[in-house]
């Protein structure tokens, strides 16, 4: 592997073939914050904005500048910010799933998952930008949303089914991650949701038989009946922000258990030539329907985030441990990425291909779709590779 190459490689490909698409179409010049309902084609389908999708955008525009160094990326980051803060808070301290163009609320607070995604977006661009001008709002935002994710009696948890007794792992996994991106940012103390959150993975959702994590659980550990359904690009993304948080707070053990359950995962689940997007960890149920088409699929189908999750995490371990089988994993999957998800006659990549690596979604972006998880993934190993403790083979 010719880590420079590869990763002037990647940075070429993520700005040229799917930054500098969006660039041109998502950002709202007269309304604010971003479009992202887009066809294959990027023909908008529809002008509608997602707290989702205006999260992750906000996020993808701050990362943009700390990869590229071009301020046009965080003023388009600034712009999204300022939009949700005007147009999608609501007085509970939340935000809106769902607003049209101009900001009026068409479905209110419903998920704790939009407040996750912005104040993520918001992290990062007070942690690149090093301006503080929203750091009280982000330690406020942030203070509800640990209030919130640890309350059990706290229902706004769609597209997830809220029941009082059920612990879900999409939940913990997003507390991790958003600690993570608030700490960067220096403005409040992440440790209690951390901990909260990393104790639930392992000591609830965590399934002895299986030697992998649940979707959900009882909250005592104990099984939902009839439901072992183990969402692999879940996991791997998961196993990767828990082992962020044990290298930044040089947790040896934490970082050992996340990598078990990675290997685990992937003995589980791998195929010829990929993996599976869902298991059945028990051998009880491997599908599972919500009212958001962007996530409900068949186990075999392969999915586009779920692949660039998990080659940022065979990388992160391979960049960590120095095991060749974790660059073996990482080369494979992204040689597969490479020929089969990336759409070539109009940039980005096809969201899912089915068990035959035919194309069966191939819209761009939804309210919750965007330049996320790949660009993500993909300048996240942009930097491992240009690190200057660099690996030779």
């Amino acid at each position: 592997m010719d880590r420079k190459q590869l990763a002037q490689s990647i940075k070429r490909y993520a700005k040229e073939s799917i930054l500098d698409i969006w660039e041109k179409i998502s950002p709202d010049n007269e309304y604010g914050g971003y479009l992202t309902d887009f066809d294959r084609t990027f023909r908008l389908r529809s002008s509608d904005k997602g707290g989702w999708g205006q999260g992750r955008s906000i996020y993808n525009y701050a990362y943009a500048y700390e990869i590229y160094g071009n301020y046009k990326y965080l003023e388009y980051s600034k712009c999204g910010i300022d939009f949700v803060l005007n147009k999608m808070f609501c007085d509970n301290g939340r935000f809106s799933y769902l607003v049209d163009r101009q900001g009026q609320q068409k479905v209110g607070a419903i998920s704790v998952f939009s407040d996750a995604f912005i104040i993520a977006g918001i992290a990062k661009y007070t942690a690149v930008s090093g301006d503080r001008r929203y750091k009280e709002t982000l330690a406020q935002l942030y203070e509800t949303f640990v209030k919130n994710i640890t309350d059990i009696h706290f229902a706004d948890i769609a597209p997830q089914k809220y029941d009082r007794d059920v612990c879900h792992h999409s939940l913990m996994m997003i507390g991790v991650n958003v600690a993570y991106e608030v700490e960067q940012a220096n403005v409040c103390d992440v440790s209690p949701l951390r901990n909260y959150c990393l104790d639930k993975i392992f000591n609830v959702m965590y399934d002895d038989v299986s030697g992998v994590v649940l979707e959900k659980k009882h909250l005592d550990g104990s099984m939902v009946e009839g439901d072992d359904f183990v969402n692999v690009g879940h996991v791997y993304e998961c196993m990767w922000f828990v082992m962020e948080t044990a290298l930044k707070t040089n947790d040896v053990r934490l970082f050992e258990k996340a990598r078990r359950v990675a290997d685990r995962m992937f003995d589980l689940t791998q195929t010829d030539d990929g993996m599976l997007f869902s298991y059945g960890a028990r051998g009880l149920k491997t599908e599972f329907s919500t009212w958001k088409y962007e996530i409900d699929f068949r186990p075999d189908d392969k999915v586009s985030w779920a692949y660039a999750e998990a080659m940022y995490l065979w990388l992160l371990l391979y960049e960590t441990t120095g095991q060749r089988e974790y660059l073996d994993r990482f080369e494979k999957i992204y040689s597969f990425t490479n020929e089969f998800f990336i759409d070539r006659q109009y940039g980005d990549w096809f969201h899912a291909l089915d068990h035959n690596n035919n194309v069966i979604e191939d819209f761009k972006g939804s309210t919750v779709k965007c330049p996320y998880h790949m660009t993500r993934a993909y300048w996240r190993i942009v930097q491992l590779l240009e690190k200057d403790n660099k690996r030779t083979n």
